[in-house]
């Protein structure tokens, strides 16, 4: 199973809820540059599935805004990736 940074994936989550709740365009970039890291760490430095880490955590918020981020860390367990506590 791959790992990412438990950190590095709550500031995703924390920016997917920001962007979701506030519409500021402002957040995209430091939003995909946080899914560019996650996608780097999962997949030894290729950070082609940057975009699949901002789908998996917008779709659980955008589905249900009370998502817990333990919620979507099981989410990307079921792909393959593991969220270390």
């Amino acid at each position: 199973m791959k790992t990412v940074q438990k950190k590095t994936m709550d500031e995703l989550i924390r920016l997917v809820r920001k962007y979701h709740a506030t519409g500021d365009v402002d957040i995209l970039p430091a939003k995909n540059d946080t899914a560019d890291q996650l996608a780097g760490q999962a997949f030894n430095g290729d950070t082609l599935h940057w975009l699949e880490f901002t789908d998996i955590a917008s779709a659980a918020v955008r589905l249900d805004k009370n998502t817990t981020n333990q919620q979507i860390y099981r989410m990307f367990e079921i792909v393959g990736i593991e969220v270390p506590e």
